[in-house]
């Protein structure tokens, strides 16, 4: 049974993105379980990060169009990203989620598909990213089953880039109908989170739950508890921003009650010029990129996640429920994930309920390990890994 997996964005093992190791490890499953054929096409220049996506591939068929980029090729990427884009996005809304190098690279990639013959026997879309260009892919295997991993629903997340005002309801509204014709023509429709999943049933659409793959961060390093972690990546708006609002609205009045506590941002990602501003806060370290994380996890009280804007699920409270970090989460942080608040974590959506539930997690060491306990309860009912992985093989047969 022949496979074809369309990946927007480069995926490999060591991935720094939650959504794209997820991606991988779904692939691993089925490369290690299965005697399908699998096949790729990688949407994206060459650059570093493509030949680890083609290291961490190299079991299956690259059909991806990819180049070195020349001075031209940079020059257009200017021009089209940092000129282009931001202007015309607000009249052809696909811009939002898609573009001419994309579209090219893939029409390029099928084209190698056809060359030599090959015809998948189903076809992964995964994220909205690629999903969009369905009839592209359909133009060329009309008969191929197509299946798409919404890893979230874009409308909603530009509703919030937006801050919720009149005109993020209207490019919202719009283009949920732009999204949603898409998502029509797709067999099957794979969600991550529980509330995309009653979103998506609610429009009467093929769709099945499945758990995202998230770590176990633990070591059996003996450390000292002594400060808060914040994990995730940090070239993403959404994180970057969050940690900025937690400094200025947060942090010092911590440090009033605490003033030894650490707050540990790990992650890479980060530029130089945000990373300025954060190294002038007291008590932060800052720590890049790490491959590890286990021992900031285990010397931490507990995790915030202080997102306002941003969708689907965060894979990071999934990773610190699995790691026996209690999370304190905003209501767009924990969203996709079925919490009671003060059971399974603390949800908080200002400052002083912040200051709060963290003041509480690090002088409270039975509250610690009562939320722990519900929250390893909740991983085991609702976000099975291993039964997920079934379902996802049934799915594509």
């Amino acid at each position: 049974m022949n496979v074809l997996w369309i990946i927007p964005f480069t995926t490999h093992k060591n991935t720094p993105a939650a959504g794209s190791q997820l991606v991988y490890n779904y692939y691993q499953y089925l490369q290690n379980n299965t005697s399908f054929d699998i096949s790729y096409i990688g949407l994206t220049y060459s650059d570093p990060d493509f030949y680890l996506m083609q290291d961490s591939f190299r079991l299956a068929v690259d059909f991806s169009f990819s180049k070195r980029r020349t001075l031209i090729d940079k020059g257009f990427d200017f021009v089209c990203y940092k000129l282009v884009i931001p202007v015309f996005k607000y009249i052809n809304l696909s811009l939002f989620i898609t573009n001419y190098v994309l579209k090219s690279n893939l029409r390029k990639s099928l084209d190698k598909c056809k060359s030599v013959g090959y015809k998948p026997d189903t076809i992964i879309f995964e994220f909205s990213h690629s999903g969009v260009l369905v009839d592209i892919v359909k133009e060329y295997f009309p008969e191929s089953k197509c299946i798409l991993t919404a890893h979230d629903l874009f409308y909603v997340n530009i509703s919030r880039k937006f801050n919720n005002t009149l005109v993020s309801k209207f490019y919202s509204s719009q283009f949920q109908k732009y999204e949603f014709s898409k998502f029509r023509k797709f067999d099957t429709i794979i969600t991550y989170n529980y509330k995309d999943l009653e979103i998506l049933e609610k429009f009467n659409f093929p769709v099945s739950f499945l758990s995202p793959f998230y770590n176990l961060w633990h070591t059996n390093e003996d450390v000292i508890k002594d400060g808060i972690l914040f994990w995730g990546a940090l070239y993403r708006e959404e994180n970057y921003l969050s940690i900025f609002w937690f400094l200025d609205n947060v942090w010092d009045s911590i440090l009033i009650k605490n003033p030894s506590l650490k707050f540990y941002i790990v992650g890479g990602g980060l530029s130089s010029k945000n990373a300025i501003k954060i190294k002038k806060y007291n008590n932060v370290v800052l720590t890049g990129y790490v491959l590890e994380p286990s021992l900031y996890f285990k010397k931490s009280f507990c995790m915030v996640v202080p997102l306002f804007k941003g969708a689907g699920i965060k894979i990071k409270v999934l990773e610190s429920f699995a790691s026996s970090v209690p999370v304190i989460s905003t209501s767009v942080g924990i969203e996709g994930i079925p919490v009671n608040d003060l059971k399974h974590c603390s949800v908080c959506d200002n400052a002083s309920d912040f200051v709060c539930a963290i003041s509480n997690f690090v002088s409270n060491e039975n509250l610690r390990q009562n939320i722990v306990n519900e929250a390893h309860d909740l991983l085991s009912s609702k976000f099975n890994i291993d039964e997920s992985y079934r379902i996802f093989k049934q799915l594509i047969q």
